[in-house]
């Protein structure tokens, strides 16, 4: 645990209290989720990891790099570690929902590295006060987020699997529909099951740099009627199993994935997707941009079952594009796009 020699005695006393609550909600504490209590308290950051685990995490992540190196499918199982730790997912919600105990936390929210979730991590329509970090994490059963609100949410290397969720029949690994953050960091991330962030706002950044997404669904990436005031990161995904979907999504800046280092057989659909600006890598060039929007065409093509002889491209991936090309000052590309 990363309790600070600078805790001062209020912070102490906020510490025990906190505890004294948690106790009279859920009975008896066991010492991993004491730490993640204390470390609340605090504002420090809670580390479960271990060399072994560490270790095992290391070698892992260098195998998924190799596969999708050789051109490999990724299993739907995974070989990444599971951490030793138990963190009870009730003790998080609580943490982060309970009006009364809001002044024994600190502001810097909950920090925890390299713990498992055995069961459903279940934040829906939850107004989260504290910023919720999840490092090198194993939420086992998902985590649904349907509704919430929040302003930090990372699961930043972590394993995410798919679970049943209230209201449903489908499962998934994130359901995250209508959620209003402010940031949302997925960056390492390994999900497995459908990832759902369908109608949400999100007033910064959607960060999925490196992760892999693995759904036994059509989508990896459900965001259709997303709406990112700043930047969706999807440069360097590192594998997609499944497509992202961002039909009529609205996003600020867009840095998309139409680089040699991300999977370029990911599906992806762009309907009615509008954004204000793109990152140009590697270029904004019409010939490496029409081979981006090919993959929308492809995808789109293949699931309406319409003979490729007869199908018609739809023209507004196409505008929207030149029209942005244009106001970057690409205007010859523009034109053949």
């Amino acid at each position: 645990m990363n309790e600070s020699s600078s805790n001062t005695p209020g912070d102490r006393r906020r510490a025990a209290v906190l505890l004294w609550e948690a106790r009279n909600e859920f009975g008896r504490i066991t010492p991993t989720n004491r730490q993640i209590i204390r470390c609340a308290a605090f504002g420090v950051p809670v580390d479960f990891t271990t060399s072994s685990f560490q270790v095992k995490y290391d070698g892992a992540i260098q195998a998924e790099n190799s596969a999708i190196e050789n051109n490999e499918n990724l299993p739907l199982h995974t070989n990444r570690p599971v951490p030793d730790a138990v963190a009870d997912p009730r003790v998080i919600r609580w943490l982060l929902t309970t009006e009364s105990i809001e002044p024994l936390l600190s502001s810097r929210g909950v920090h925890i590295s390299s713990a498992k979730f055995e069961s459903l991590l279940d934040l829906r329509s939850c107004h989260l006060s504290r910023p919720l970090w999840l490092m090198k994490c194993s939420l086992l059963s998902g985590i649904d987020m349907l509704g919430a609100t929040c302003s930090v949410f990372g699961l930043s290397g972590s394993l995410v699997c798919q679970g049943s969720m209230q209201g449903t029949r489908h499962i998934y690994a994130i359901r995250a529909d209508g959620l209003r953050a402010d940031i949302v960091f997925l960056r390492g991330i390994r999900s497995h099951g459908g990832v759902r962030f369908v109608g949400a706002h999100i007033a910064d950044n959607l960060e999925c740099d490196h992760g892999i997404f693995v759904s036994t669904g059509r989508f990896a990436i459900s965001a259709s009627g997303i709406n990112i005031n700043g930047t969706l990161f999807l440069r360097r995904i590192r594998y997609v199993y499944g497509a992202i979907d961002l039909t009529g999504a609205r996003i600020g800046y867009l840095v998309d994935y139409n680089d040699s280092g991300t999977d370029s057989k990911c599906d992806i659909v762009l309907s009615d997707c509008e954004y204000k600006d793109i990152y140009a890598w590697p270029s904004l060039e019409a010939h490496d941009r029409l081979m981006w929007l090919s993959k929308h065409d492809a995808t789109v093509r293949s699931w309406s079952k319409i003979p490729s002889a007869d199908y018609i491209p739809d023209p507004r991936p196409y505008r929207w594009l030149a029209e942005v090309m244009k106001k970057k000052g690409y205007e010859d590309e523009a034109r053949i796009v």
